[in-house]
Formats: C-alpha cells, structure tokens, sequence
C-alpha cells in the first residue's frame, strides 16, 4: 500500500452503472466459437453473452462496453481510487448532502479531494475501453461463454479459471 488511502475506505457501493456503449460479440461468432449449429439455445447463449460481460468486467475491475457509474465511498480520505477502469472523464463529486466538491483527477484512477468529506461522496464518471484492449478481451470473453454454456446449471462457475483473464486484472481497490 503505498499511498495508504487504502486503509480509509470502508466501503464502495455501486449505486448506479448505465451502459452507454454496445457488446461486440455476436450471436453467430459465438455460437461458431462453441461449435452450436442450431437455433435451439440462442436465447441462452444471447443471455450468457451479457452475463460473461458482467463477469469479466467485475472480476477484472475493467470496463469492455462504455458505461457512466455512480459509485459512493463511506468513511474516505481525501484520495479515492475508482473502480472500473479506465476512466474517460469525472462527470461530478458531490458529498452526502448533493453538494458539489472541488477535486483534482491524476487523468488514471485516483481523485484527490481539495477538503476532507463529513460523510460519503457520491461519484458521477465515463469510463470505456480502447479497441485494443476490447480485442484482447475478446478470447477472454469467448472462453467465458463457453465456460457457462458447458456448466449450465452448476453452482459456482469459477471464473478465475478462464485462460488470460488474469492478463487483464485490474483490481485495485478492492
């Protein structure tokens, strides 16, 4: 823990994500990647799609599609580091009761805060993905699907178990 800010936040919570960008894998691309010829379980695989999305995105702390979240710290510091990378933009800080606060951005993860808070902040921002970075994803994602599709049903699919998900960890502020 370098910078120690760590310790301080007790709690993140996600209060709202809104995807604002579109998921690049399709219907047909998949179900050739799992090998499926018929229509029969097409509204299971579309279905598995977005969930490997929400998946890898949450095990990584990566953003595929671009998406707007709203996340509240409790108990901070004035330094906090902002799950779901990367960030594009801070839309606003405000505090517990709606007021706007003044903040630094390091353009990466981390807003510094010019004051220190009396209760949570609340914290509006853009966060979205390079092409580059989305196509590497890719044969993650693939090899995701593929995992649900071939442990439906079971309880607790690890997905730590996908091949290169590891590569694009990015957690770091859990």
């Amino acid at each position: 823990m370098k910078r120690g800010y760590f310790k301080f936040i007790k709690m993140i919570e996600i209060l709202n994500k809104e995807t604002t960008g579109t998921i690049d894998l399709q219907l047909d691309e998949v179900k050739s990647w799992l090998r499926v010829d018929s229509t029969a379980d097409d509204v299971l695989i579309t279905s598995l799609i977005s969930s490997a999305y929400n998946m890898v995105e949450e095990y990584t702390g990566s953003t595929i599609t671009e998406a707007t979240y709203t996340i509240r710290f409790s108990t901070i510091s004035t330094e906090v580091v902002l799950p779901y990378q990367p960030i594009v933009s801070i839309v606003n800080v405000k505090d517990s009761e709606g007021t706007s606060l003044d903040y630094t951005f390091d353009g990466i993860n981390i807003v510094t805060l010019e004051v220190m808070p009396t209760g949570s902040i609340d914290i509006e921002y853009d966060a979205g993905n390079d092409i580059d970075y989305k196509n590497g994803l890719k044969l993650v994602l693939l090899n995701t699907i593929a995992l649900l599709y071939e442990n439906r049903g079971d309880k607790g699919v690890n997905i730590s178990a996908v091949p290169y998900i590891e590569k694009y960890k990015r957690i770091l502020w859990l």
